[in-house]
């Protein structure tokens, strides 16, 4: 067995693997790689000239109180069925510990299965997953305090908007700049969703929502603007959609800290998109 870092167009000899693992949509699946030979790499490990495990990381940039920080997020972590148990993961692992370390990066990310495999290498959670239902007890407002207005591509203004949105609080979150505006917009659409942006009676852009689509229902998958008001935001959203029940995902989040400028940071406000 031997251990590969690829890049650029060599990560596609992992496709194989990644589409056995995790059985994407095709879409999804030439999203992604698009995506990830562009700025990622991938930990490798090979067999007779067959990748049996991998692990990708993907740089972000994140607002941490106020400044922009680099971030490695860590996804695509998978064993072919016939080596799990044999330390495959555990070696990738390490590499991309020791590679992470190297670099300028404060700290490394993930939305783990199961927690417990990555705790071993210092990864905590910061954030707990949950399926939260919201539910209308109300009839149907005819006047609601905010309006969703639906975005289908991106374009100069629209990042003008979100781009003012910045938070000023304390905590950490991604740094809206454009492509991670327009990834939104791409992934929404490719999760059988949408994105809508929150607008005021005034027209004033107040947000946005993420959703996707889970057995033919849409479902909430990200909310961000006035967090004092979400769940006014949440009911608006659901009177505009003539629905009377919605389910929003909260994913569980892990962090390992590399540098110590943020060892006593509060993690609050953290998103999980790629």
């Amino acid at each position: 067995m031997k251990i590969e870092i690829l890049k650029g167009k060599e990560i596609q000899k992992t496709r194989a693997l990644y589409e056995e693992v995790f059985q994407d949509s095709r879409e999804y699946t030439e999203y992604f790689y698009k995506k990830v030979q562009k700025d990622g790499i991938c930990f490798a490990m090979e067999e007779n000239n067959k990748i049996i495990s991998e692990l990708f990381l993907i740089p972000k940039r994140m607002v941490c109180d106020h400044n922009i920080i680099d971030a490695l997020y860590v996804y695509g972590v998978a064993t072919k069925e016939q080596y799990r148990g044999q330390g495959c993961m555990d070696k990738l692992m390490k590499q991309a510990l020791y590679y992470a370390k190297d670099s300028t990066t404060e700290f490394l990310y993930l939305i783990p299965v199961s927690p417990a495999l990555y705790e071993r290498y210092g990864f905590h959670t910061v954030k707990q997953g949950e399926i939260r239902m919201w539910e209308l007890s109300e009839e149907p407002a005819e006047m609601t305090e905010y309006n969703f207005e639906q975005v289908f591509e991106f374009y100069d203004e629209l990042y003008q908007e979100i781009n003012g949105l910045e938070k000023s609080s304390s905590g950490i979150y991604p740094f809206r700049d454009k492509d991670y505006l327009a990834d939104r917009i791409c992934r929404a659409r490719i999760e059988g969703g949408g994105m809508y942006l929150i607008r005021k009676r005034n027209g004033e852009t107040a947000g946005f929502v993420i959703t996707g689509e889970e057995e033919g229902e849409s479902v909430i998958m990200d909310v961000d603007g006035e967090y004092e008001k979400k769940e006014k935001i949440v009911k608006d959203f659901m009177n505009k959609q003539g629905r009377r029940k919605i389910k929003e995902y909260v994913f569980t989040i892990m962090i390992k800290e590399l540098k110590g400028s943020l060892k006593n940071m509060t993690w609050t406000a953290f998103n999980d998109e790629i």
